[in-house]
Protein backbone atom coordinates (compact mmCIF):
# COMPACT_ATOMS: atom_id res chain seq x y z
CA UNK A 1 0.00 0.00 0.00
CA UNK A 2 1.50 3.15 -0.99
CA UNK A 3 1.32 6.10 1.09
CA UNK A 4 -0.65 9.20 -0.61
CA UNK A 5 -0.60 12.94 0.71
CA UNK A 6 -3.58 14.55 -0.17
CA UNK A 7 -5.15 18.12 0.26
CA UNK A 8 -6.98 17.33 3.71
CA UNK A 9 -3.76 15.78 5.00
CA UNK A 10 -1.37 19.04 3.50
CA UNK A 11 -4.56 21.40 5.84
CA UNK A 12 -4.01 19.76 8.91
CA UNK A 13 -0.42 20.76 8.97
CA UNK A 14 -0.90 24.22 8.03
CA UNK A 15 -3.42 24.20 10.96
CA UNK A 16 -1.27 22.36 13.34
CA UNK A 17 1.96 24.69 12.68
CA UNK A 18 0.07 27.69 12.75
CA UNK A 19 -1.07 27.07 16.15
CA UNK A 20 2.43 25.84 17.15
CA UNK A 21 4.23 29.27 15.89
CA UNK A 22 2.05 31.37 16.65
CA UNK A 23 2.70 33.42 19.53
CA UNK A 24 0.36 33.23 22.87
CA UNK A 25 -2.65 35.12 23.15
CA UNK A 26 -2.56 37.87 25.72
CA UNK A 27 -5.10 38.05 27.96
CA UNK A 28 -4.76 41.00 29.91
CA UNK A 29 -6.96 41.35 33.61
CA UNK A 30 -8.37 44.62 34.20
CA UNK A 31 -9.07 45.32 38.00
CA UNK A 32 -12.56 45.52 38.71
CA UNK A 33 -11.95 48.26 41.78
CA UNK A 34 -9.74 50.94 41.94
CA UNK A 35 -7.37 51.63 44.53
CA UNK A 36 -5.99 49.62 47.08
CA UNK A 37 -8.06 45.90 46.85
CA UNK A 38 -6.87 45.45 50.78
CA UNK A 39 -7.81 48.52 51.83
CA UNK A 40 -11.77 47.93 50.35
CA UNK A 41 -11.60 44.73 51.64
CA UNK A 42 -10.73 46.18 55.29
CA UNK A 43 -13.84 49.07 54.66
CA UNK A 44 -16.43 46.50 53.40
CA UNK A 45 -15.62 44.34 56.01
CA UNK A 46 -15.92 46.86 58.66
CA UNK A 47 -18.65 47.89 57.53
CA UNK A 48 -20.60 44.26 57.34
CA UNK A 49 -19.61 43.86 60.68
CA UNK A 50 -21.01 47.03 61.80
CA UNK A 51 -24.40 46.07 59.78
CA UNK A 52 -23.92 42.88 61.86
CA UNK A 53 -23.72 44.43 65.35
CA UNK A 54 -26.66 46.87 64.56
CA UNK A 55 -28.85 44.85 61.90
CA UNK A 56 -31.79 47.34 62.94
CA UNK A 57 -29.71 50.14 62.19
CA UNK A 58 -30.93 52.13 58.71
CA UNK A 59 -27.73 54.17 58.60
CA UNK A 60 -25.42 51.86 58.82
CA UNK A 61 -27.04 49.66 56.29
CA UNK A 62 -27.34 52.71 54.28
CA UNK A 63 -23.58 53.53 54.41
CA UNK A 64 -22.80 49.98 53.17
CA UNK A 65 -25.64 49.72 50.26
CA UNK A 66 -24.11 53.31 48.83
CA UNK A 67 -20.64 52.16 49.28
CA UNK A 68 -21.40 48.72 47.85
CA UNK A 69 -23.56 50.63 44.85
CA UNK A 70 -20.22 53.61 44.11
CA UNK A 71 -18.07 50.41 43.87
CA UNK A 72 -20.20 48.92 41.20
CA UNK A 73 -22.10 46.04 43.20
CA UNK A 74 -25.41 48.07 42.76
CA UNK A 75 -27.07 44.58 42.99
CA UNK A 76 -25.43 43.50 46.51
CA UNK A 77 -26.39 47.32 47.61
CA UNK A 78 -29.97 47.28 46.37
CA UNK A 79 -30.20 43.70 48.53
CA UNK A 80 -28.79 45.12 51.64
CA UNK A 81 -30.77 48.07 51.92
CA UNK A 82 -33.52 46.11 50.94
CA UNK A 83 -33.38 43.32 53.35
CA UNK A 84 -32.67 46.14 56.31
CA UNK A 85 -35.80 48.37 55.23
CA UNK A 86 -37.78 45.20 55.79
CA UNK A 87 -36.87 44.05 58.83
CA UNK A 88 -39.95 43.49 61.51
CA UNK A 89 -40.39 45.29 64.46
CA UNK A 90 -39.98 49.59 65.47
CA UNK A 91 -36.97 50.79 63.52
CA UNK A 92 -36.45 54.52 63.67
CA UNK A 93 -33.85 55.04 60.77
CA UNK A 94 -35.61 52.66 58.19
CA UNK A 95 -35.86 55.63 56.16
CA UNK A 96 -32.76 55.76 55.40
CA UNK A 97 -32.24 51.97 54.54
CA UNK A 98 -35.10 52.44 52.30
CA UNK A 99 -34.30 55.51 51.08
CA UNK A 100 -30.81 53.88 49.55
CA UNK A 101 -32.88 50.77 48.22
CA UNK A 102 -34.80 53.86 45.88
CA UNK A 103 -31.61 55.56 45.19
CA UNK A 104 -29.76 52.37 43.51
CA UNK A 105 -32.97 51.22 42.20
CA UNK A 106 -33.01 55.05 40.39
CA UNK A 107 -28.99 54.30 39.64
CA UNK A 108 -30.26 51.04 37.46
CA UNK A 109 -33.37 52.73 36.18
CA UNK A 110 -35.16 50.84 37.62
CA UNK A 111 -37.34 53.86 38.50
CA UNK A 112 -41.00 51.86 39.26
CA UNK A 113 -39.20 50.03 42.05
CA UNK A 114 -37.53 53.31 43.07
CA UNK A 115 -40.74 55.10 43.54
CA UNK A 116 -42.14 52.56 45.44
CA UNK A 117 -38.57 52.89 47.79
CA UNK A 118 -39.16 56.50 48.08
CA UNK A 119 -43.24 56.37 48.69
CA UNK A 120 -42.07 53.71 51.25
CA UNK A 121 -38.85 56.23 52.93
CA UNK A 122 -41.92 58.49 53.30
CA UNK A 123 -44.00 56.57 55.18
CA UNK A 124 -41.43 55.44 57.08
CA UNK A 125 -40.76 59.19 57.77
CA UNK A 126 -44.28 60.18 59.18
CA UNK A 127 -44.19 57.23 61.48
CA UNK A 128 -44.23 57.85 65.09
CA UNK A 129 -40.73 57.27 66.73
CA UNK A 130 -39.27 58.11 63.52
CA UNK A 131 -35.97 59.57 63.21
CA UNK A 132 -36.79 61.57 60.01
CA UNK A 133 -36.54 65.58 60.91
CA UNK A 134 -38.87 68.06 58.86
CA UNK A 135 -35.68 68.87 56.52
CA UNK A 136 -34.76 65.02 55.40
CA UNK A 137 -38.87 64.32 55.05
CA UNK A 138 -39.37 67.36 53.00
CA UNK A 139 -36.18 65.91 50.71
CA UNK A 140 -37.77 62.29 50.50
CA UNK A 141 -41.15 63.84 49.71
CA UNK A 142 -39.60 66.42 46.72
CA UNK A 143 -37.43 62.89 45.45
CA UNK A 144 -40.34 60.85 45.75
CA UNK A 145 -42.63 63.71 43.51
CA UNK A 146 -39.98 63.30 41.53
CA UNK A 147 -40.03 59.83 40.73
CA UNK A 148 -43.70 60.17 40.75
CA UNK A 149 -43.91 62.45 37.84
CA UNK A 150 -41.08 60.24 36.02
CA UNK A 151 -43.20 56.57 36.21
CA UNK A 152 -46.39 59.11 35.02
CA UNK A 153 -45.10 60.06 32.44
CA UNK A 154 -44.79 56.80 30.43
CA UNK A 155 -41.67 57.51 29.19
CA UNK A 156 -38.48 54.56 29.69
CA UNK A 157 -35.33 56.23 31.37
CA UNK A 158 -33.25 53.47 29.84
CA UNK A 159 -34.61 54.79 26.07
CA UNK A 160 -34.81 58.28 26.23
CA UNK A 161 -33.00 59.76 29.82
CA UNK A 162 -33.42 63.27 27.81
CA UNK A 163 -37.77 62.90 27.96
CA UNK A 164 -37.68 61.53 31.29
CA UNK A 165 -35.12 63.81 32.59
CA UNK A 166 -37.15 66.67 31.46
CA UNK A 167 -40.94 65.36 32.65
CA UNK A 168 -39.72 64.91 36.03
CA UNK A 169 -37.80 68.80 36.36
CA UNK A 170 -41.09 69.87 34.83
CA UNK A 171 -43.01 68.26 37.90
CA UNK A 172 -40.19 69.26 40.32
CA UNK A 173 -38.96 72.29 38.93
CA UNK A 174 -34.88 73.26 39.71
CA UNK A 175 -34.56 76.70 41.46
CA UNK A 176 -30.88 78.02 41.24
CA UNK A 177 -29.84 80.64 43.66
CA UNK A 178 -27.20 83.07 42.21
CA UNK A 179 -24.18 83.06 44.17
CA UNK A 180 -23.77 86.65 46.13
CA UNK A 181 -21.66 89.37 44.76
Amino acid sequence: MRFRIGLADIAAVVVVLVLVLLPPRAWPVDRVYDGDPVARAREFGALMADLKRSPSSGVVAERLAERLAAAGQTDWGLRTAAVAAMREGRIPDRWRAQLAASGIAAQRFEVAAAHDWARAALASCDSRGSTCGPQERLRVETYANALGAGVASGIDPRKDPKKFGEAVKRAVPTIRIPSPR
